[in-house]
């Protein structure tokens, strides 16, 4: 995993559990199996009142999780935070109105079939109740497909770490979240320790982020949290891992520590890893050139040429242009000399070249790094990341053995993409419900529906500037407000809003009229005649006395209701 610099503010995680292997995996436990067994089975975001389920399938599958207080009994069913009838290989199922400091246990269901841990149902036990709410600190993650679209059926992990040496030791349990729209938030002051309690982060700790993408592939990156912290945070291109065939032996069976070995019968390979990087203006992306799979590499030289007008090349520590670039990991310990390194902005090149020397030095063989460089977005647009021609190196690339003889090698070209779009994001309550999805969010030209069973939102890649914006709900008096800030590379929050229940009509008023509807269906359900799901405000598909009261309570109100609060950008 790469590790690049950012920002932080106290950061937490939670896994509590039990039935849980090593690592926070649970075991699938299944009646036989199939493309729709579930595996990576994680235990995620456990708070006081929820814990979240993930898993993958070898197949799109619906999937979704019953649960309950006994052994014996789960009655409960909560679906996938993507709707119930969302289908894919990734699953992410979020168990939200419990008891604190409560075990639960639960089942998996995944395309039909019921996983049950072997007949003994996975245990989650909820945290304590803090004391003091922490406040959220969202970070913001985008994760690509390697086209550069932006992935859908993909989840996406955050673990902190202790690398400062105060605050909490170790590491955190998991948070996690999924992908809407190629971007995913994930609440850092919810991480817990294993124990339950908040997790102290401060800068200089860690964040190892991962994302599983189904067909798409994986993809990770490690970011060590520094002040201000760039929005996103991270941004991931999933990769697909192919096994090359070996054509001559076969590879050796026990496992080589680093570095990697080659595997017979397949050519080296230089490459811009990572292959594709989307970034805010005025802020910047490492970019390594990665060997992989070489024999006998005693000396390598690279030349890159880039589009100064969009990136240019900066020191990792200050952010300044600078007219070098760094030495990789595929010389450490051996003695090296430098014959080149350079970073020209003005035309947009950058040339490496270092050599081993010794008679007595091994060269190097396996996967490793050359070198790393930074680049900084200074314009809107792409920038090719290619091996340039040069008289003495025609493919940009040529790599030695120690007799001096050529390696052959394949290249592979990288790319990022410029921007200066934000983000918006916010949470919407619906009174009296505890599932929280449904809702309309619009503004900016957009219209989304709310799948998240929190009701959290967010609205992604929104050129800067001011807008209005608009949440809807039948049965619910709407909300607006004319101040979502947008800004370059950031993210704007918006406060928290819960929409009143009891505009039965729609009219944007709470009124007599209302009352009359629920009164003229008063003690029906869904299926009985004369049903009339209008006076089902709370949507627990009957019309009784909670949906008189959120009417009654809410008498008088007209549109639009309280929005309290002021945008922030962190």
């Amino acid at each position: 995993m790469k590790t690049s610099t950012l920002r932080s503010k106290p950061l937490v995680v939670f896994v509590l559990l039990a039935v849980i292997l090593a690592g926070g995996l649970l075991s699938p436990g299944a009646p036989g199996a199939s493309a729709s067994t579930p595996l990576n089975v994680k235990l995620t975001n456990v708070l006081d009142k929820q814990f979240t389920v993930t898993w993958t399938t070898a197949v799109g599958e619906v999937g979704s999780v019953r649960w309950g207080t006994s052994v014996g009994s789960q009655p409960n069913t909560a679906s996938d935070g993507r709707g119930t009838s969302y289908s894919g290989r990734t699953h992410h199922v979020t168990i939200t109105g419990l008891a604190a400091s409560t075990a639960y246990y639960f089942v998996i269901v995944s395309g039909g079939n019921t996983y049950d841990n072997s007949g003994t149902p996975y245990t989650a036990t909820t945290t304590a109740t803090p004391a003091s709410p922490p406040s959220p600190d969202s970070i913001t993650a985008l994760v690509n497909r390697q086209s550069g679209s932006g992935a859908t059926d993909a989840v996406v992990y955050a673990v902190v770490r202790n690398t400062n040496g105060s605050g909490s030791d170790g590491a955190a349990g998991r948070l996690s979240g999924y992908i809407q729209s190629g971007v995913v938030f994930i609440d850092l002051k919810s991480a817990r320790t294993t124990a339950g309690a908040p997790f102290d982060y401060s800068d200089g700790d860690t964040v190892d982020i991962s994302a599983e993408g189904g067909a798409d592939g994986t993809a990770s990156q490690s970011v060590v949290l520094a002040s201000p912290r760039p929005d996103p945070l991270v941004t991931l291109t999933l990769v697909t891992v192919v096994t090359p065939t070996p054509t001559a032996t076969s590879v050796p069976s026990t496992p080589t520590s680093t570095p990697m070995p080659t595997l017979p019968g397949v050519r080296a390979q230089v490459v811009i890893s990572p292959s594709l990087q989307t970034i805010p203006l005025g802020t910047g992306a490492r970019v390594d050139l990665m060997i992989q799979n070489v024999g006998g590499l005693f000396g390598g030289e690279v030349h890159i040429s880039f589009d100064p007008s969009k990136v240019q090349v900066v020191d990792p520590v200050t952010m300044q242009p600078t007219n070098t670039i760094q030495a990789g990991n595929i010389f450490q310990g051996k003695t090296f000399s430098t014959y080149k390194n350079t970073a020209d902005n003005t035309v947009g090149r950058v040339s490496y070249a270092v050599a081993l020397y010794g008679m007595n030095t091994e060269p190097f063989t396996g996967t490793a790094t050359l070198a790393s460089m930074t680049l900084k977005a200074i314009g809107v647009g792409s920038s090719t990341i290619a091996f340039t021609s040069v008289p003495s190196a025609s493919s940009g690339v040529l790599l030695s053995d120690k007799q001096g003889a050529q390696i052959p090698a394949d290249t592979q070209e990288g790319r990022i993409n410029t921007h200066n779009l934000g983000h918006s994001q916010g949470k919407v309550s619906l009174q009296g419900r505890g599932n929280h999805s449904g809702p309309t969010v619009a503004a900016v030209g957009v219209s989304l529906v709310i799948t998240d069973s929190n009701g959290v939102y967010a609205l992604t890649d929104i050129v800067s500037g001011t807008y209005a914006i608009t949440i809807t709900m039948p049965g619910y008096l709407k909300a607006w407000r004319s101040d979502m800030p947008v800004m370059p590379g950031r993210r704007s929050v918006l406060p928290d809003v819960t929409l009143l229940g009891g505009d039965a009509t729609g009219d944007g008023a709470i009124n007599i009229l209302d009352l009359s509807l629920i009164g003229g269906v008063f003690g029906l359900c869904s299926g009985n005649s004369g049903w009339d799901s209008k006076g089902d405000i709370n949507g627990d598909i009957c019309v009784n006395i909670l949906d008189a009261s959120l009417a009654g309570g809410n008498f008088g109100r007209v549109a639009p209701g309280p929005w309290p609060g002021q945008p922030t950008i962190p």
